[in-house]
């Protein structure tokens, strides 16, 4: 909870980074950690730890929410390293696995 909040409320990277690389001591398996300290990297602008990493997540990949965290994640990625279709691709994928578990996807998604 710690890395999500610093994360995506305070957008404080370093301190996400902190609260999963702490977390990953007690647990080195989890997915939201390892994933959640990708997409710090990748914000970061470190897109090769960010790579590295999300290779690391994807084998501890245990239901259909952590897929789309991981799809999102990889999105994210692609667009930074500037192949748009990519990272098209891998969100496109993610929003479809989200409307398979009931997402609303009527079209207000997009505006």
């Amino acid at each position: 909870l710690g890395s999500y909040v610093a994360a995506e409320l305070l957008l404080d990277y370093d301190k996400s980074i902190e609260f999963c690389e702490t977390g990953l001591i007690a647990n080195p398996t989890n997915f939201a950690l390892i994933n959640n300290l990708a997409f710090c990297h990748a914000a970061k602008g470190d897109l090769d730890a960010a790579e590295r990493l999300l290779s690391e997540a994807q084998p501890q990949i245990k239901n259909k929410q952590e897929e789309i965290f991981f799809l999102t994640t990889n999105g994210m990625i692609n667009f930074r390293r500037g192949r748009h279709e990519i990272g098209t691709t891998f969100y496109t994928k993610a929003i479809g696995k989200a409307c398979g578990l009931g997402a609303a996807c009527d079209g207000s998604l997009f505006g």
